[in-house]
C-alpha cells in the first residue's frame, strides 16, 4: 500500500475489533489522497493480493479463511500502481503512473528486490496563458488505458 500520513495507532481501523477490511481499506488501499508538492511517499510490499482480499472480505468470508497463497505472499505478477495526478489552482496540469514489481518473481515471500518504473509522464501545458479544462474522467480512462497495455 501507499502511505503519505503518519501512522496513528489511534485511527478508528486500528481500533480493537477492526475487521481486516477496516484495517486494509483504512491503510489507504485504493484510497485518493492528496498531498502538497515535495512529500515523502513512502510504498511497502504488504505481502498480499489486495484485489482479491478486499473482494472476498466484502463478501463476509473472514479473513483466516482466505488461501495462504493470496493472503500472505508476494505476487510478482500483481504489480502496484500509483497513479499520481499534478494539480495547479485546482486544475489538472499533469498526471503519471508508475508501477512497481518484483525484480524476480522466484524471490517469494521474502522478496526484497523491487523495480520501479515510470510507465507515462503527461503534463498539460498553459495556453495563451491559461490552464487547459483536463476533466478527471479523461486522465483516469488514460491512466486505465497505461496499466491495462502493461497486462
Amino acid at each position: 500500500f501507499l502511505k503519505a500520513e503518519p501512522y496513528d495507532p489511534n485511527a478508528p481501523h486500528n481500533a480493537p475489533g477492526a475487521t481486516w477490511l477496516d484495517m486494509i481499506i483504512g491503510n489507504f488501499y485504493g484510497q485518493n489522497f492528496q498531498v502538497p508538492n515535495n512529500t515523502t511517499m513512502e510504498w511497502t510490499p504488504d505481502g498480499m493480493d489486495y484485489d482479491y482480499v478486499v473482494t472476498e472480505l466484502k463478501k463476509g468470508v473472514p479473513y483466516d479463511q482466505l488461501p495462504e497463497d493470496k493472503s500472505h505472499t508476494y505476487f510478482s505478477n500483481n504489480p502496484s500502481y500509483m497513479e499520481i495526478i499534478i494539480k495547479a489552482d485546482q486544475k489538472i496540469v499533469g498526471y503519471a503512473v508508475i508501477e512497481i514489481r518484483e525484480v524476480n518473481g522466484v524471490l517469494g515471500m521474502w522478496a526484497r528486490n523491487f523495480t520501479i518504473e515510470v510507465l507515462k509522464i503527461v503534463s498539460f501545458p498553459r495556453i495563451n496563458g491559461k490552464l487547459q479544462k483536463v476533466s478527471e474522467e479523461y486522465v483516469l480512462s488514460q491512466i486505465n488505458l497505461v496499466k491495462a497495455n502493461q497486462e
